[in-house]
């Protein structure tokens, strides 16, 4: 397995969070990618320990672009919209052209990782335009499941399901959608914001179930500082390496704000930092045993483009870990569909999202889609009816195949 470790330093209190999670990572000689934010770029203090973290640990150093509304870059490009995603052209480019600048004048060259929550097409292509050098992107949040919206509320329009579950290589007319060869690709390796449950991505949440102690610690799927699901869910992308030619991958991205005084964290803050210093121990003890990889970001797009064809489809076999129901889902996608398996359920298909209409998804203000980057299902039985009326209604026959007057079967 090979994994992506990257920090992003914070303001006040949360500064010594960031500087924590540094020193975690270095003890343990774990390769570590610092995302920094623009206002931070202006920071004399963040810049000289950026660079000093640089050079004496060999830290690659991005850009994390959570917000678009952060002081110091809101007064230069004069957003009031807070994500990239939900912009129009023009403050695209006058936001994207300001931080890349930045980021040169500050460090002296090109940056080869980007970050931020999601990136639609547009934003994805324009990156790669500005900056040659970027060679990879977190590009979306992968936060799905029918029940993922109950705990949102009005300052959080993040609408891009039926993204990839693991690397890929975003098309240039819908960064969600896996290309189907060079020519079709936007030339950045994209990867999601957290490795997720694929079990509660279907009929659950993920956004609390993900590679993230912090979240899980949220979802109150812990005792204190007994949190064997956080391992466990670890593991079992380990176990997808049977599936997809010895390949799996995992990332953690915990802000700083996780790690004191988390008005979504019940435990107290010593329970929560040491959660956090156990999952990186984790890391390590794995590749001390020849189990894992730790890469930088751009170390791990060279290797996936040397080593994954566009075209190579992602298998997940999603085992229910933390209720123990037995629940099994097998999850596939490719430059043609992503489809979830449901074996509990005689293998029927609860998911289906094709890609073979090829539809430009560009989301911002001047965009048909606006806030909606999602590739849309056309089956998905948990939208259809609840759990408690399956055995009756029907409700996982969303589709009937047939051949002239034969039925040749359902979905």
């Amino acid at each position: 397995m090979i994994v992506n470790i990257m920090h992003r330093p914070a303001s006040g209190q949360l500064y010594d969070m960031f500087r924590l999670q540094q020193s975690i990572a270095h003890e343990l000689g774990l390769k570590t990618t610092i995302m920094v934010p623009y206002d931070f770029m202006l920071d004399a203090r963040t810049v000289a320990d950026v660079r000093a973290d640089a050079e004496r640990y060999g830290d690659e150093v991005g850009i994390w672009l959570g917000e678009t509304t952060t002081e110091h870059l809101a007064q230069k490009v004069g957003c009031k919209e807070a994500f990239l995603w939900l912009l129009n052209k023009e403050a695209k480019q006058r936001v994207l052209r300001e931080v890349l600048g930045k980021f040169r004048e500050v460090f002296g060259y090109a940056p080869a990782s980007f970050a931020a929550y999601h990136m639609d097409a547009y934003s994805l292509r324009l990156l790669k335009e500005l900056c040659p050098q970027i060679k990879i992107s977190v590009a979306g949040c992968f936060e799905e499941g029918v029940k993922v919206f109950h705990g949102c509320n009005n300052s959080w329009y993040l609408f891009n399901e039926g993204m990839p579950f693991a690397p890929w290589y975003p098309a240039k007319e819908n960064s969600l959608r896996p290309a189907q060869n060079a020519d079709d690709w936007c030339g950045v390796v994209a990867v999601p914001h957290l490795s997720r449950d694929l079990a509660l991505s279907y009929e659950g949440r993920n956004d609390f179930f993900a590679s993230h102690p912090a979240n899980v610690q949220r979802a109150m799927a812990n005792r204190g500082a007994d949190a064997p699901y956080v391992l466990n869910l670890l593991d079992v992308y380990r176990f997808q390496e049977r599936f997809n030619n010895g390949f799996s991958y995992t990332n953690v991205f915990v802000g700083p704000n996780w790690l004191y005084h988390s008005p979504n964290v019940q435990d107290c803050d010593e329970i929560t930092q040491g959660l956090y210093r156990e999952y990186l121990s984790y890391f390590a003890a794995l590749r001390e045993e020849g189990h894992l990889v730790d890469m930088h970001m751009s170390e791990f797009a060279d290797w996936f483009v040397q080593n994954v064809l566009p075209s190579a489809p992602q298998i997940f076999d999603a085992k229910e870990i933390l209720y123990g129901s037995g629940k099994d889902y097998i999850w596939y996608c490719d430059s043609e569909m992503r489809v979830t398996f449901d074996l509990c359920q005689g293998g029927s298909i609860g998911d289906l999202r094709p890609f073979v209409a090829r539809q430009p998804r560009n989301t911002g203000a001047d965009m048909p889609q606006k806030a909606y980057g999602s590739n849309p299902y056309v089956i998905h039985s948990q939208y259809r009816t609840g759990n408690a009326h399956h055995f009756s209604d029907g409700a996982r026959t969303t589709l009937l195949v047939s051949n002239g007057c034969q039925t040749l079967g359902n979905l």
